[in-house]
């Protein structure tokens, strides 16, 4: 067999494998074997349809491994859909075995669908027990976040108290992060130095690790505020995810394809600067991220925006603030000093919210009140152009029909001269009557 053949066979087999299967409703048998990963889709969804390359690249990726890749149609199987509580398209969901499944909620790429995916595999807590499984653990995640609670051989009652908190978030966020334990044995001597008690917790990423130095109760904030690189691209959905931090999110939005995309850049490295040089100043209190467009953008000012981008955004009360100065004419020190108005709340306003005032206000303002019938629309479009179509352009045509036709229709004469030939015949008999009147006084005076 040549080498051409037997390349040309390779590239056969994966092109296979990369498919995902086609579920029906026998899934119910098949999910007893555990560890799936399913798409439910709608033929006639547009997001559905976009997300089919991506789904067989996932399958592709997972070919391998243990986990199974499948989809099936919601509305050919409606009944088996309702039974799993899928509600919309495309839902992705991962079925660990017949009682337990997770739904993903993050971004739609295939990294993070992976991601999602090996995470509810579980289990929600690994054990490193060896300096090179430690080491792997460090390559495996090295653009991610992953902690580590590193224990010593003593027994005592509060490092089982710590042991036992940490395996309860873990399980409770096992979609949100990777958690591991291991014996102090397995770190370098760099990072020992560092410790003074153990067991001690450990939270590495970005090419670096920061210990916790808070007590067992502030453990489940400090591990939802570290679970974010310290400068993410975040896209629409796992924007919304930063925001769960509790902290105030600060989102660069920039325009990756326009033609002086340098400048864009260059405003990037200077958030991204001031992120990593005043982390221990600003990481309490922020949460720092950037996206490609500005979809975000748009819908939490309801109006339209140039890029690139900057707010600070407030998700408990829906408050977000904006530079005094454009985006692209900022320094590293005007940056900062914008963020230290944030945290101050002094010379700075804050637009939108939640409040009832500030609800009444965007409703009386008219170009609110038009950004939010021309976004409803556009989503509608996007996602489904011929169903748009349905939804508003038959009914706008029958409208315009109906006034049409009500406009121009000519008033019947019929009833008009019925009305005549009645207020005719009325006369003629009061002026009969009125003869026989006169008629008949005159015979009187006769008499």
């Amino acid at each position: 067999m040549s080498s051409a053949t037997f390349v040309f066979i390779a590239w056969l087999i994966t092109q296979v494998n990369c498919h995902a299967i086609e579920l029906d409703e026998n899934f119910h048998s098949l999910r007893d074997d555990g560890n799936w990963l399913v798409m439910f889709y709608a033929p006639w969804c547009g997001h559905c349809q976009r997300l089919h390359p991506t789904w067989d690249d996932v399958s592709r990726e997972l070919s391998e491994t243990e986990i199974k890749v499948g989809k099936l149609d919601a509305t050919k199987y409606s009944d088996l859909a309702q039974e799993l509580g899928i509600k919309g398209f495309p839902t992705i969901k991962f079925f660990k075995d017949s009682n337990s499944s997770f739904d993903h909620y993050g971004g739609r790429t295939t990294d993070a669908i992976i991601g999602f995916a090996r995470r509810a595999q579980g289990p929600s807590l690994r054990t490193l027990h060896s300096p090179g499984h430690y080491k792997d653990a460090k390559r495996k995640h090295k653009l991610e976040v992953f902690f580590l609670l590193v224990t010593d051989n003593s027994d005592n009652e509060d490092g089982k108290l710590v042991m036992e908190k940490y395996k309860n978030i873990s399980d409770e966020k096992v979609l949100e992060g990777y958690f591991y334990t291991g014996n102090s044995r397995i770190i370098p001597d760099d990072i020992k130095t560092k410790i003074q008690n153990y067991p001690q917790l450990i939270v590495y990423k970005d090419s670096s690790q920061y210990l916790y130095e808070g007590d067992l109760e502030s453990m489940w904030k400090w591990i939802n505020e570290e679970r974010f690189l310290f400068f993410p691209k975040v896209d629409e959905i796992s924007f919304y995810e930063t925001t769960t931090s509790g902290k105030l999110v600060v989102l660069l939005a920039i325009d990756e394809d326009y033609d002086n995309y340098k400048e864009h850049l260059k405003l990037s490295n200077i958030a991204r600067l001031v992120a990593w040089e005043k982390r221990e100043k600003y990481h309490k209190h922020f949460q720092i991220a950037w996206m490609n467009g500005d979809s975000v953008v748009k819908s939490i000012t309801m109006s339209y925006i140039a890029l690139p981008f900057l707010l600070v955004y407030n998700a408990s009360d829906g408050i977000y603030y904006l530079p005094d100065q454009a985006p692209l004419s900022m320094t590293k020190e005007s940056f900062a000093s914008f963020l230290e108005k944030v945290i101050a709340k002094e010379d700075i306003v804050g637009y939108g919210g939640y409040s009832f005032i500030q609800k009444v206000h965007r409703v009386s303002d008219l170009q609110q009140v038009v950004w939010n019938i021309y976004s409803t629309v556009k989503d509608i479009w996007d996602a489904q152009p011929i169903l748009a179509l349905v939804f508003f352009l038959l009914p706008t045509l029958l409208i315009c029909f109906v006034c049409y036709n009500m406009c121009t229709m000519e008033e019947s004469d019929e009833g008009t001269d019925e009305f005549e030939d009645e207020e005719r015949v009325e006369g003629e008999e009061d002026v009969i009557m009125e003869e026989k009147s006169q008629a008949t006084s005159g015979r009187l005076k006769e008499d």
